[in-house]
């Protein structure tokens, strides 16, 4: 059976690690990018340089978006010509939005006859075609299946993580949240590590097995506390909890530190201690976080 045509749009750093990882795996690859000159290293790997997004979507039965974000795609597929070209086959859109344009995305492309599924990428472009990594996809269970050894191409772990087009947006948004706030966390102690001279490599040694102890227990308890609506404590209260912040911003004051990362953590459990939440776990923060604000924050 012939290996399936897909056309990637966009030929970024990602886009074009999208296109060698299709390239790699035999796939008949098309590319387009606003910039030509963007589009020589895939030609010289073996890719078709599409003139047109029209030529593009001509081109293939597959079209992989590969851009800054949905209002660009929308600019170049949404013209009679393109959406003529691309009736009867699949759109993946890989770039960065919100749930809400995939919905959007989602119900454009299925009023004019275009199969679609939206998809977020949880790697750098390095990792783009390894085994272990992982893309969350959603939209059409049956569009994802169709395509699933397509898109194994580009990680070995697809996910289906609903027929909600604007989950995959919705974990990405949500994921990426907990890579930053890990990241900063693991960088602020790296920071009060510096103020005393202590070594940055031993912290890290100290680090790492809260990654596969600590961290997974609090979060496991935590989302059954959330699922349950009941935060009763069994390890620690958040009273106990603010009393450790408390210390620990004392120091941080005390070394001359900046003091937004920590004030921002104890705020939070100070305003679910103010809503009642004294006497109950760490993860009652989460009846912080989750209301909704008067108007929108520009």
């Amino acid at each position: 059976m012939a290996e399936k045509t897909v056309s990637v749009i966009g030929m970024g750093s990602m886009g074009s690690a999208l296109a060698k990882a299709f390239l790699a795996n035999n796939h008949p690859v098309t590319v387009w990018n606003r910039t030509a000159s963007k589009c020589t290293p895939l030609e010289q790997a073996g890719a078709k340089v599409a003139k047109s997004v029209v030529d593009a979507a001509e081109a293939s039965q597959v079209m992989v978006i590969s851009l800054l974000n949905y209002e660009a795609t929308q600019s170049l597929l949404q013209t009679p010509e393109v959406i003529e070209k691309l009736k009867g086959k699949v759109i993946v859109q890989l770039s960065t939005g919100f749930p809400r344009e995939a919905r959007e995305s989602e119900a454009w492309a299925n009023q004019n006859g275009i199969s679609y599924l939206d998809g977020a990428i949880l790697e750098y472009p390095t990792g783009i075609g390894k085994e272990e990594s992982v893309f969350f996809y959603s939209g059409s269970e049956k569009v994802f299946e169709e395509n699933k050894a397509l898109l194994r191409c580009l990680a070995g772990n697809p996910r289906f993580v609903g027929k909600d087009a604007g989950h995959a947006a919705t974990l990405d948004i949500s994921t990426i949240s907990v890579y930053y706030g890990a990241s900063l966390g693991f960088l602020h102690g790296a920071a009060i590590c510096n103020s005393e001279g202590f070594p940055v490599d031993k912290y890290l040694s100290a680090t790492i097995p809260l990654l596969s102890g600590l961290i997974p227990d609090t979060l496991n308890m935590s989302e059954k506390m959330i699922n349950e609506g009941s935060y009763t404590a069994k390890i620690a209260t958040l009273d106990v909890h603010v009393a450790g912040l408390k210390h620990l911003l004392e120091f941080i004051k005390e070394n001359r530190l900046d003091t937004a990362f920590m004030e921002c953590v104890l705020g939070y459990c100070k305003k679910a201690v103010d809503m009642g939440y004294t006497q109950d776990e760490l993860a009652a923060v989460f009846e912080v976080m989750k209301m909704k604000v008067d108007k929108k924050i520009e």
